[in-house]
């Protein structure tokens, strides 16, 4: 099996089940696919997930900025690697949980560079260099900017066998159609900011900076979605810094985590198997710890 492609989904219906008690999936309209399925063939209405991308911050409906990304890029969401839906989600839960605002294109712009995953195919012609089907897509942060190093492993083996389907409302913006087209198009991923667009920046570049110096780290961001039962990539009608407890319903579900799932959710993520903790040293933003920053958009 060449790199980049689908692997046979070893999702089953117990496994579904899981996550959807846990309630990080809806409860109706997600199937397993059939023995035999080698790739998707989703049904009308239906979309292809991957629990790789659940387990790191992605759940139905789609988030706007997200939806925005995939449109931008031209992407899907198995177009998608999972260290890149980590990185997406903690740039989310920086920008809500602890700056006060909705995810800033312009800040992830100054911030990320979008690049293609290629792998080379042999043909008549010659090798040639194509993008990965699937994870033909990732960002990498900028050299000199002023952010959270990755504490990722490299890559996420095998995630192209946990995929599965869902159902979505198509009356409302949603996860594109399926499409087993390859990205080729990688032109126009990273214009410039304008001076103009620097400027709206420059406040959030200095508030990063403020949180780096007090303590905040880029485990800190994932531990503070994963310990909140938030998915960050999903749509919500509230921002995180408005969050008010077990009770919120932004939360998958209103079960208080324990450090033994904690730690289990941390090392799907991270792969880091100590030293993790559920609270650092600069807390979350939250109802009673509202937003001190003003800036423009």
């Amino acid at each position: 099996m060449s790199a980049g492609e689908w692997l046979p989904s070893v999702v089953t219906r117990e496994m579904l089940k899981v996550y959807q008690d846990s309630g990080m999936i809806p409860r109706r309209g997600c199937r397993a696919p059939s023995p035999g399925e080698e790739q998707p063939a989703p049904q009308e209405g239906e979309r292809v997930l991957l629990l790789s991308h659940i387990d790191r911050g992605f759940s139905l409906p789609p988030h706007p900025f997200l939806l925005d990304f995939l449109a931008f890029t031209g992407s899907q969401l198995h177009h998608i690697v999972p260290n890149t839906i980590t990185l997406l989600a903690s740039f989310f839960t920086l920008c809500e949980g602890f700056i006060g605002i909705e995810p800033h294109w312009h800040l992830f712009r100054s911030i990320y560079t979008i690049r293609p995953q290629k792998v080379k195919k042999s043909g008549e012609d010659g090798s040639m260099e194509v993008n990965h089907l699937c994870g033909g897509l990732f960002i990498a942060r900028k050299q000199g900017t002023q952010y959270f190093p990755s504490s990722l492993p490299d890559s996420v083996r095998n995630w192209q066998n946990s995929w599965f389907y869902c159902k979505v409302d198509e009356g409302t913006r949603t996860l594109p159609p399926y499409s087993d087209v390859r990205l080729t198009d990688s032109q126009g991923w990273n214009p410039r900011l304008t001076n103009a667009e620097k400027e709206t920046v420059l406040p959030l570049i200095r508030e990063i900076v403020r949180l780096k110096k007090n303590g905040l780290d880029a485990m800190d961001l994932i531990a503070a979605y994963v310990t909140r039962r938030i998915q960050p990539l999903q749509a919500r009608t509230r921002g995180m810094w408005t969050y008010t407890g077990l009770i919120d319903e932004m939360r998958y579900n209103n079960s208080e985590m324990t450090t033994e799932e904690f730690e289990h959710r941390m090392k799907v993520i991270t792969s880091v198997t100590c030293a993790v903790q559920m609270s650092g040293r600069v807390h979350p933003l939250d109802h009673r710890h509202p937003p001190t920053l003003v800036c423009s958009e």
